[in-house]
């Protein structure tokens, strides 16, 4: 338990709660479960209150928490229908909150295994469950999202982090990547959704050690969104416009093959390649097949 949290009303309460729905009988569990996921909306917003919960989570099972829902088997759980209960309003949410940390817990051997549900399918099960909402991970919201209800609570992003810190972010990068590679294999005209990903990619590698596998090969596509030159990535397009007019021939063509090739690697552009090939338009030509990454036939047709 949280030292914050010893004497903590909200946390005395969940846990004297706690132990009524572990003595109450069926219908006595029924009165009591509404009042202890209420109890738990609280204590997620408090600070130490995840990690509060996270401890409870098993005596939550024990006490026949998820009983007679669609969490009373975890094994049947699927990652994908996570998100909509978690960004539902009221008990849908602390139960979903109650459930991950519950996957936690076995996960990591703070819970028991049962017959449908095992440490390495836990894992797993979470592992899929963050790599589909890095966005709530790092969730950055206005406060007028906020008062629109267009941004998710703020205990969801500390939910992820918990669970995050705890099982690791490599594997869950690793995930991602090969969602990202998945969908830029088909070349997509729109890519919004793997700039999101990359977004939220970026930041999980602070995560990372420096010289962890997912954080290089993250490192590629990123480069590419944020910009494939060392010049693009440290500057605004503003800057970088004017800095093109002061490079030598030979670091214009240098930055024309950096932007060629990341594109022609990852199907993946930054604004300060419009910039680059606007320039090379009107002062190098002869550099564009190289910033577009053109083959034989394409250069023809460039010609």
């Amino acid at each position: 338990m949280s030292a914050l949290l010893v004497n903590s009303p909200i946390a005395k309460e969940f846990d004297r709660l706690l132990a009524a729905l572990n003595e109450a009988d069926p219908f006595g569990k029924s009165i009591h479960r509404p009042k202890m996921l209420h109890q738990a909306l609280k204590l997620l917003n408090e600070d130490g209150g995840i990690e509060h919960l996270y401890k409870a989570a098993p005596q939550c099972d024990e006490a026949g928490l998820f009983d007679d829902s669609d969490w009373a088997q975890p094994g049947a759980l699927q990652p994908a229908l996570v998100r909509g209960s978690l960004l539902g309003a009221g008990p849908t949410s602390a139960v979903e909150c109650l459930s991950e940390l519950r996957m936690l817990a076995v996960a990591l051997g703070d819970a028991p295994e049962t017959e449908d549900l095992s440490a390495e399918h836990a894992r797993s099960f979470l592992e899929d469950v963050l790599a589909r909402n890095l966005d709530l991970l790092f969730a950055s919201a206005t406060e007028a999202s906020r008062m629109r209800g267009g941004a998710p609570p703020d205990f969801l992003g500390h939910l992820f982090e918990f669970i995050l810190s705890r099982l690791g972010a490599d594997d869950i990068l690793n995930l991602v990547m090969t969602e990202i590679e998945r969908v830029l294999l088909q070349r997509p005209i729109m890519v919004q959704r793997v700039e999101r990903l990359l977004h939220s990619a970026r930041r999980a590698v602070q995560h990372l050690p420096a010289d962890a596998e997912a954080a290089s090969s993250i490192s590629r596509f990123v480069d590419a969104l944020y910009g494939p030159s060392p010049e693009a990535r440290e500057s605004s397009t503003e800057e970088f416009e004017a800095l093109l007019h002061d490079l030598a021939p030979a670091d214009l063509a240098a930055q024309a093959q950096a932007f060629g090739q990341a594109m022609d690697e990852t199907g993946l552009i930054c604004p300060h390649h419009a910039i680059l090939l606007q320039h090379l338009a009107a002062q190098c030509p002869i550099l564009l097949p190289d910033a577009l990454a053109l083959n034989a036939v394409g250069k023809v047709s460039l010609e």
